[in-house]
């Protein structure tokens, strides 16, 4: 005999649908992501903020500073990240935000922009024609609009060569005096040379209407990461950051008069040599300037330095005055005063 079953068609859609299962900010994130990569990095199983010092941690420089010139390469006061315009102020603050103590940068104008940027090393070759989504809080004196955020440029090895670009302009983000979070998502294209290791990305905020003297805007946890998604702030550790800031600038300090800076020998009649106290860890041979530097043998009176550079782990300091070459040298601080390295973008 034969039995004949009978059942109503299955709509396997539904049935899916039906299923409703739970899902979090984070899962919604992770369905949404366009490739394995991108939820890898959601998971943080990665480095992903590709900003340096984004939360303003580091502080090299010091804790404020006014700049005196325009144009580039102002790297002033918190580390990796500069100022172009005259005047303007850039110093260390603190806030809550969503109630946790964070780190904030001011920048104050007493001109008519408020302008800052970092230069990401190689940027072409890790950015062009990819899609990137950045993040950052922020909030001014007043109701305000960043008005040439642009986010980006591609450029030269020389950052005032920047080059034209394709990079939809996303302005009109507002900020008032509340803190608020900006995300964006943009594709970018590098029209000059397509993708190339010599060439750096430049990340830019400014506002450049409606500005006056003493006008500021503060800015927290800036991140610029690969994908269609803006996540959650990465943390680094303090010293994790400040390693990667000492690739681009280190700065040696000494508290005052007599402090002794270490000990070398003569090399040739007026130069002498002491050994490098920090790594060379430089992205390239940095610049070096210095203040309140003596070369001294014995209890010889102070011999002044004239120039100064660095040769593989040592540095050559030129003197003023001929050196006894049977006599060790030791260098002293004649007041309180720094040696900078600088290889900065």
């Amino acid at each position: 005999m034969t039995v004949k079953v009978s059942k109503a068609a299955l709509n396997l859609r539904e049935e899916l649908a039906d299923l409703r299962k739970p899902s979090s900010i984070a899962g919604e994130a992770l369905l949404r992501a366009d490739s394995v990569q991108e939820q890898r990095d959601l998971i943080n199983a990665g480095r992903k903020n590709l900003i340096i010092n984004g939360g303003f941690d580091v502080w090299q420089y010091g804790n404020s500073y006014t700049t005196s010139t325009t144009g580039y390469g102002q790297y002033v006061a918190t580390d990796r990240w500069g100022a172009y315009y005259s005047g303007t102020t850039i110093s260390k603050q603190t806030a809550t935000i969503n109630d946790t103590l964070k780190n904030v940068v001011r920048v104050a104008a007493t001109g008519s922009t408020l302008y800052l940027y970092q230069v990401i090393e190689s940027g072409s070759a890790l950015l062009a024609n990819k899609t990137i989504s950045y993040s950052y809080w922020a909030r001014a004196n007043k109701n305000t609009t960043i008005s040439g955020e642009n986010i980006g440029r591609f450029c030269g090895q020389n950052v005032s060569s920047q080059s034209s670009y394709a990079i939809p302009v996303f302005s009109g983000h507002e900020v008032s005096t509340e803190w608020r979070k900006i995300t964006n998502t943009v594709t970018l294209t590098d029209d000059s040379v397509g993708q190339s290791f010599d060439r750096h990305f430049f990340f830019v905020i400014n506002i450049s209407t409606g500005v006056s003297s003493g006008d500021w805007i503060e800015i927290a946890e800036v991140q610029l990461e690969l994908g269609s998604v803006a996540t959650d702030f990465e943390h680094r550790s303090y010293g994790e950051e400040l390693a990667l800031c000492q690739r681009y600038y280190q700065r040696l300090s000494w508290g005052g008069a007599g402090a002794r800076f270490g000990t070398g020998i003569p090399y040739g009649t007026t130069q002498a040599r002491v050994t490098l106290p920090v790594l060379p860890v430089f992205r390239m041979n940095p610049t070096i300037t210095y203040s309140s530097l003596d070369i001294r043998q014995s209890d010889a009176s102070a011999n002044t330095v004239n120039s100064i550079a660095s040769s593989g782990y040592n540095l050559v300091l030129v003197g003023t005055s001929a050196l006894d070459i049977t006599l060790g040298v030791e260098f002293r601080s004649n007041a309180a005063g720094h040696l900078d390295f600088d290889a900065e973008l």
